[in-house]
């Protein structure tokens, strides 16, 4: 993360505090970039997230078999997790991603009223951006280039790419 998430603050991460507090909160935005840097900074844990279902131990009984909620896991090809949610006040929440011909997607939602409403609207959210933006890659062989741009204080802009590999940017498909 370039810079730490200004809109989050989880003071509260145990088990004990699973209900609503004001003190711990987030926007959709902040959760994206966490989950951006969980995927490109932890990936050899990033695995776990598409597991759909896993086993605990638990003391004086038979183990406890977990399933996953995210149910895209199950019914949606290339679907890999992050995190479903659920609270009183902010109702169903997730943040998913799906990787399709090495691209991936991540989407953030919350809000939703129920659990079927937060995997539809996931994956529609999810299938629109496969469906209808194209990555465009902008590739560049020097250190600092020069773009045309329209309405500034000047007709062109000087870029600096950070990416050895060049820039990419999201559009519109059929453009």
């Amino acid at each position: 993360i370039r810079r730490p998430p200004r809109s989050t603050l989880f003071p509260y991460t145990t088990l004990f505090h699973l209900t609503f507090s004001q003190d711990n909160y987030s926007t959709v935005r902040d959760i994206a970039l966490l989950s951006s840097y969980l995927i490109n900074n932890y990936s050899q844990y990033y695995k776990y997230f598409k597991e759909k279902d896993f086993a605990w131990a638990r003391t004086g009984g038979n183990p406890v078999k977990q399933e996953n909620r995210n149910v895209l896991l199950f019914t949606d090809e290339g679907v890999d997790g992050i995190k479903t949610g659920h609270l009183k006040d902010s109702k169903y929440s997730i943040a998913v991603t799906k990787k399709k011909d090495n691209r991936r997607i991540i989407a953030v939602i919350s809000g939703l009223p129920t659990m079927s409403s937060r995997a539809e609207s996931s994956k529609f959210l999810l299938n629109s951006a496969f469906n209808k933006i194209d990555l465009v890659k902008i590739a560049y062989d020097k250190d600092k280039f020069r773009i045309k741009i329209w309405n500034g204080s000047s007709s062109y802009l000087d870029v600096k790419g950070a990416n050895k590999d060049g820039i990419f940017i999201n559009l519109p498909k059929n453009l």
